[in-house]
This record gives C-alpha cells, structure tokens and sequence, in this order.
C-alpha cells in the first residue's frame, strides 16, 4: 500500500512539472517572448538586408512587434520595455550626442579639443539593435529561459560598435596632433679644406596615429559617454643615419675625373647644376641610387637649360643636354670603389669627353645609371664642377684587402671612320658652305676590369659589349656661277661694209640637258 502511494506521489509530481514547464512555455509564446514568433505570428528570423541611413553597414529587418526584455541595456541606454524602432532611436539620439560632443586628446603639455565625428569615428547599431530583441526570444527553449532567468539578477549591456575611417583619422592626426611632433634628424657631414666634419643625430618622438587609434576604439569599448579624454600615443623617431656610421667615413674608395672647358654656356650650366645635386650624397649599406633621379627631372624650374644631347642618334636641342656627361663621371667613379652597377646605358652614339665603353647614359624614365652600396659601410659622393673638370670622388671606410689595385681599359673590336660628306648645291653660289651634323665612328667595344695583388694580375672582368651608330657631317657647297654686274662686256666688232660676208651656217639644236642627281639630305 505504502509502496503504491509512494509511486503515485512520485507520477503526480512529475505531472506538475511537466504541466509547469508547458505553463512557462505557453507564458513565454502569450507574451511575444522565447517564440520565434512576434505577437502577429511574423517570423523574428532575419529578413532581407538594407541599407541604413545612418551609416554604411548592412541592416537585418526586425520585427517591430517585439518588446525587449527588461534588463537590456545598449552603453548607459536602457532598452527594456521597448520596440526595435524605440530602441534604435533612443540609440542614436544617445550616439549622435556622445560623437558630437568634446573629446580631448592630450600629448605632454598640449591638449586638443576636437570630436569623434571630426575624428572620422562612426557607429554601427544593427547587430545591438538584433541582439537585444532576440535575448530571451529567440533560439531553443532551454536557452531562453536562461536568458531571461538571467535578466532577472543581472542586467545586459551590450558594447556599440564603433568604425575608425583610418585614412580620415591619420590626416587629422597629421593636421592637428602632429604639427607638435619633433621628428628625428640624421646625423650629417660636410667637408671643409679636405676634412670631414661630423653633425649629430637627434632622436626625435612623433604621434603614432594606428597606436592612437587602437587606443580610442578601446575606450569607446568600456564607456561610451560625453566629455572623453585620452592620451596620444607617442613614440621614439630614431635617425636613419648616426653619427656612429659617418665617423667610419676616412678613405676614398675611388675618382674619376672629365674636362668640359669648351661646351657652351648652357651645358656648363647643366653639368654644374647635376653635379650639386649628387654632392653630399650619403648612401647606406644596401641602400640603391638613381643617377637620375638625384639630379632631379631636366626642366627650367629645376634649373636647366636648353643644350645639346642625343635623341634616338641625332643631336637635338634639350632641357638637360649635358647631365649624361654627369652620370658618366660618377659612373666611372663608382667602377673604382668598385659598388655594385644595378643599371647603366651606352650612348646611341660616341661621346668626346671618354673612351668608348666609359660612357654611362641617363633619360628620365628609359635610361638611368643605378647604383648600391656593397661595401658594408655609409659612404660620401663628393662632386665638384668648376667650368672646366668634372670629378666625383666616392668616400668610405676601406673594405678591400691592402695591397689590391684594379685598372679599366677600353677594349675596341670595331671602329669605322666616318667621313665628311660634300654635297654640291647648283641653286646656291659659289663660296656658300652650310655645315650641319657631326662626324662619329661606328664603333662596337667593350670595357675590361683587371684586379691586381701586389702587382701581380689575379683577375681580368669583360664588361658588355656595346654598339655606336655612325653619324657625319654634311657640307653643302655652292656651285653657281654668277656674273659681276659690274664688269663692262666686250663691244661688238663692226664690220667692212667692202668685204663680203659668208653666209652663216644654220646652228645645231641644242641637246636636253640631263636631270642632275638629287642630292643626299643632311644628316641629323
């Protein structure tokens, strides 16, 4: 008997349970809550996406019909109580306040005042908006419940999204932040009376604006309210270049030297102003140069001025003309320290101030001469013009082995003379002479580089070989004779009325002349 009431009890008390949770369940769908349906029987699941108004993230579809549970929190907003649409714009009424209002970043001694918004921070509220109707509404039974068991000790704040335009936050940081900034300064060097003189580096301390900006979006994540305040982050610029590495700076590696005493005003002008752009030049282990590019792009306001140059093998008037006689000293040069050529171009033509072979060309954007330091150490370019020699000397801490000593030849294969061409002009008088153009020999070569130790000859370095086109000068020559008007001819002979005259024979037709050769045009 006692046996069977014990397992009546026990059958009852399962039934109360069970009618229970059934009671909760049905409590939770009556109240439009822990159903996936709202109170008009719409789906809670999302809809299609579109845009917001406020910002430029994808919107999921809410439906309106849901109440938030109590409890719910979005930052100091409460939620509870609300619809989706209530709730979104009790949000953004809270945000646009906050973005607008004062916010101050301090760096040392300054302060700025300035605003999220002008910052270029934004706020994103969908999933806040989505997760806050769903709590306690949406998903299995059991974790609903739990959810709204939870609400009922403990409220829920959910964290606001906020996006950083990083572009638009480094350029107020540039603008604003940085205008306090002291970056660093590398040590430099100058020589006077043949010495080197040594300037120190300074370490300097600059904004860091992806630092500065981690930093906001990480307070924004723990309190979103007015009147917020942070530090800039800041940190050490250290100088590229110390004076450390310049004091190793003692030996000359190597020189090279070319005369252009007699080019026009406008080359020697060219010349000087390429070379001050190249002298002082300090290139760092590993570090890679552009001839070209050192000497800035051949326009007036870079100084040059119209002279001559090679253009597709013709000689033309340019902006410029000169500066390849510039890369093919320091080119020279640098064969000497013995640095490693990336680039370097022949002439289309030979030039006058070299040997073939020598010459390095350089045109902005097609040809350049490029060179890197190997030697493992900073080295000094130091480059002098003086309207009459050229000369690069190349500065360093000696790196080859004592008692090594190298030398270049010019090594020509073929070189066909090129001769002047006469042209005979029958439209022009005798004694006119028109010159154009220059005699240039076809010419292919190469350079050779022999490395000695102690004298003695350990290596010899075939350079490529390179091809000259042939040029000439052309002179035009008159050939028409032209009477002197100012010479009497030679009366006529009267005749002896007396003496009969025999008659005169009946002259020859004259013959066509033939058409003379059409002559050969100058040459560029």
């Amino acid at each position: 008997m006692k046996k069977t009431k014990s397992i009546l009890t026990a059958l009852a008390a399962a039934i109360i349970l069970l009618m229970g949770t059934v009671a909760l369940a049905t409590g939770f769908d009556s109240a439009g809550v822990g159903s996936d349906f709202g109170k008009n029987g719409q789906p809670l699941s999302p809809a299609a996406p579109t845009q917001s108004a406020f910002d430029d993230t994808t919107v999921i579809e809410i439906d309106d019909s849901i109440i938030i549970s109590s409890g719910i929190y979005a930052g100091p907003v409460s939620l509870g109580g609300l619809s989706p649409s209530q709730a979104k714009e009790a949000i953004t009424d809270y945000l646009e306040n906050v973005v607008n209002s004062e916010f101050t970043i301090t760096k040392g001694e300054n302060s700025y005042k300035t605003t999220l918004h002008e910052m270029g921070f934004s706020y994103n509220i969908n999933t806040v908006l989505q997760d806050a109707a769903y709590m306690g509404q949406h998903g299995l039974l059991i974790q609903r419940y739990k959810d709204v068991t939870d609400l009922k000790f403990d409220n829920k704040t959910l964290e606001i999204p906020f996006i950083a335009n990083e572009q638009h936050f480094e350029e107020f940081i540039m603008e604003k932040i940085a205008v306090s900034d002291s970056p660093a300064a590398n040590a430099s060097l100058s020589r006077v009376s043949g010495e080197f003189i040594v300037n120190p580096e300074v370490v300097g301390t600059v904004t860091d604006a992806a630092q500065t900006e981690a930093a906001i979006l990480a307070l924004l994540k723990t309190e979103v309210k007015t009147g917020m305040s942070i530090e800039a982050v800041v940190r050490t610029d250290v100088p590229e270049i110390t004076s450390s590495d310049l004091n190793q700076i003692s030996s000359r590696l190597g020189t090279f030297s070319t005369k252009y005493s007699s080019s026009k005003a406008g080359r020697k002008e060219n010349v000087r102003v390429g070379c001050s752009n190249i002298n002082g030049t300090i290139v760092m282990p590993g570090q890679q140069i552009s001839a070209s590019e050192l000497m800035k792009k051949r326009e007036p306001e870079n100084g040059y001025q119209l002279a001559t140059e090679y253009n597709n093998g013709d000689s033309v008037e340019a902006y410029g003309g000169g500066v390849c006689q510039v890369a093919t000293t320091l080119y020279q040069a640098a064969l000497r320290a013995e640095l490693q050529i990336d680039e370097r171009h022949c002439h289309s033509m030979l030039v006058g101030y070299v040997d073939p072979s020598y010459d390095a060309a350089i045109s902005w954007g097609n040809k350049d001469v490029k060179i890197t330091n190997n030697t493992g150490y900073a080295i000094y370019i130091a480059g002098s013009a003086d309207g009459s020699t050229l000369t690069f000397s190349i500065y360093g801490k000696e790196y080859r082995p004592e008692g090594r000593t190298i030398s270049f030849e010019s090594v020509i294969i073929e070189r066909i003379t090129s001769e002047t061409k006469i042209i005979e002009d029958p439209t022009q008088p005798v004694g006119f002479v028109e010159k154009k153009g220059h005699n240039r020999d076809k010419c292919r070569s190469y350079l050779v580089k022999k490395v000695y130790m102690d004298g003695n000859l350990t290596e010899t370095i075939k350079f490529r070989e390179d091809s000259y086109a042939a040029s000439f000068e052309t002179v035009r020559q008159g050939t028409m004779v032209v009477a002197d008007p100012t010479v009497p001819t030679n009366p006529t002979t009267p005749t002896d009325p007396t003496t009969p005259t025999e008659p005169t024979q009946p002259t020859e037709p004259t013959q066509p002349t033939e058409p003379t050769e059409p002559t050969e045009p100058p040459a560029g």
